[in-house]
């Protein structure tokens, strides 16, 4: 199971990605991380994208339910906190699927998007599942109409899998598909 070998390689509780002149690290999501948590989940223009609009009681509900996903053996979804420097900037979550997919997830905090952050976690995050684990693939699913990360997707070697309307998410998503072969060859 790719959680597992995720666990028994020391992904977790960090992970550093060494990008020329930067500091980042993935951290994994503890009780410290509350308030950032619930700062990018309560603001509506990172939401707009993602689901509808929760209650403070509802992300807090959300926030104990990652934690608790962590202390499962092995556990199957992992939320991190990016830091640049030591400053939170957004989320990373992945989570084991069948046929050795993981399913992955980003949210840039407001204050850092534009800045490229998104495609440089996305490029060496990518990298390293597909060089360290076996990983047939990774999936990405994104609101049809957030067009930027659509667009990141389908650059990086992503195929798109499916459009549609997916109760799930209760809207129109676009499901992105990068099979290791697509990854290394792009």
């Amino acid at each position: 199971m790719v959680s597992q070998q995720i666990i028994e390689s020391n992904f977790l509780p960090s992970f550093g990605v060494n990008l020329p002149e930067i500091d980042v690290r993935l951290e994994c999501l503890n009780s410290s991380h509350e308030a950032f948590y619930l700062s990018i989940y309560s603001n509506a223009d990172l939401m707009k994208y993602i689901r509808t609009q929760l209650s403070i009681e509802q992300i807090k509900s959300n926030f104990s339910k990652c934690l608790k996903h962590l202390s499962k053996q092995p556990p199957t979804y992992i939320t991190y906190v990016i830091n640049n420097s030591g400053a939170p900037l957004g989320l990373v979550s992945l989570k084991s699927a069948a046929n050795n997919e993981v399913e992955f997830g980003i949210i840039i905090d407001v204050a850092y998007q534009g800045a490229g952050w998104s495609r440089c976690i996305k490029r060496h995050l990518y990298d390293y599942l597909f060089n360290h684990f076996a990983i047939n693939s990774i999936v990405s699913y994104c609101d049809e109409r957030n067009v930027v990360a659509n667009h990141i997707n389908q650059t990086m070697g992503f195929e798109l899998a499916v459009h549609e309307q997916m109760e799930r998410f209760n809207r129109v998503i676009k499901k992105w598909v990068c099979h290791v072969s697509s990854f290394i060859n792009n």
